[in-house]
């Protein structure tokens, strides 16, 4: 199961924290709890979870781990993407519906699906699967490709400081 896009809602300021224990994670200034995860990687050497409130709203992204075969070292720059709209996308959260009783219902685990992990030279890319991005939503540097399904593929996080592309490169 793959996170779907049924509409967009109005950006909203973020916080992006990287380090050698928790490889990179995203969440709003607001610090809302997620009230959903959708989680993908093998299960065992990787993991990602993204949070998404009650209303669909994006709210947290954490990469927990990365299996090696899957962290790529780049030496290319981050080259702006065609396709740009403003804004963070709302999930389809009918999977969760009708589920939430139980803690362990707010997971949606997709454990068949690994993602790549990218470091560039000012950037970081995640990928999941092989679908073409179609466009993509912007939100103060946080960039989400959808494909033409309106699954999300790929999410690219640009001007990443130096610092930190090194650190995260030496790292893994």
């Amino acid at each position: 199961m793959m996170l779907i896009m049924d509409s967009k809602a109005q950006r909203k300021e973020i916080t992006f924290e990287f380090d050698k224990y928790i490889p990179c994670s995203m969440y709003f200034k607001d610090k809302l709890m997620s009230d959903f995860y959708w989680r993908a990687g093998n299960g065992d050497t990787s993991l990602i979870e993204i949070g998404i409130l009650n209303s669909g709203i994006l709210n947290s992204i954490t990469v927990v781990s990365i299996s090696d075969g899957n962290f790529f070292k780049r030496e290319d720059f981050y080259i702006s993407e065609k396709m740009v709209e403003k804004g963070l996308p709302v999930f389809n959260t009918l999977e969760w519906m009708g589920k939430s009783d139980d803690y362990k219902n707010i997971f949606l685990d997709n454990f068949s699906s690994d993602f790549i992990f990218i470091v560039g030279l000012n950037y970081i890319e995640i990928v999941f699967g092989m679908e073409e991005v179609d466009y993509y939503l912007e939100n103060y540097g946080l960039f989400l490709g959808f494909s033409e399904n309106r699954f999300l593929v790929k999410i690219l996080i640009s001007d990443v400081d130096e610092n930190i592309i090194s650190m995260l490169k030496f790292f893994y």
